[in-house]
């Protein structure tokens, strides 16, 4: 069994468990991913994409943080991310999964259709797999290995030939050819 140590304890830990440590920094600027429940792909429906851009909008008009870049995907989306300087990244994550996750039970699950089942686990609802992905961003060359991550993914998953073809990507700002469905910040 592959087996991680978790920091200040000796004890292994199953990686399948394994909880990632955030430690404060001054750094202000993360990479985030987060992935839906048993990966579905709901982000596949506009209502369910624009209903998150809809709580993206709502958390950065009020200055919890500036957007660099960003994917949404079928079943999960990348941020590139500046925090505001009295916030966290995992207040303003737990946050925005919450809003968005309270919206697809209450509105988008009975307008689209979507059975409630399929986000169950143990008698419990689910919309987002537990916890999130977090790499904060120290210098220049990781913020833009991590843009241009984002930017690709839709073409390594084979969703777009560039791109600046996907729709819910910064990446058409960056290639200058449209503004893209949901504004960033500029760098």
């Amino acid at each position: 069994m592959n087996c991680t140590v978790i920091a200040g304890s000796s004890d292994p830990v199953p990686n399948s468990m394994a909880k990632r440590i955030r430690y404060k920094t001054e750094h202000r600027i993360h990479y985030v991913t987060s992935s839906v429940h048993k990966h579905l792909p709901v982000f596949d429906n506009h209502k369910c994409a624009s209903e998150l851009f809809s709580i993206l909008g709502f958390y950065r008009n009020n200055n919890r943080f500036r957007l660099y870049g960003y994917v949404i995907m079928p079943n999960h989306f990348h941020l590139l991310l500046e925090i505001a300087e009295n916030d966290e990244i995992s207040s303003l994550m737990r946050d925005i999964k919450k809003y968005y996750s309270y919206r697809f039970k209450t509105v988008l699950c009975r307008e689209l259709g979507y059975p409630l089942s399929n986000f169950r686990k143990d008698d419990s609802y689910h919309f987002w797999e537990t916890g999130f992905d977090e790499v904060t961003i120290i210098n220049e060359k990781t913020f833009y290995s991590k843009l241009n991550y984002i930017h690709n993914n839709p073409v390594r998953a084979g969703l777009s030939d560039s791109p600046q073809e996907y729709p819910y990507s910064s990446a058409p700002f960056y290639f200058g050819k449209s503004k893209p469905i949901f504004p960033i910040d500029a760098i």
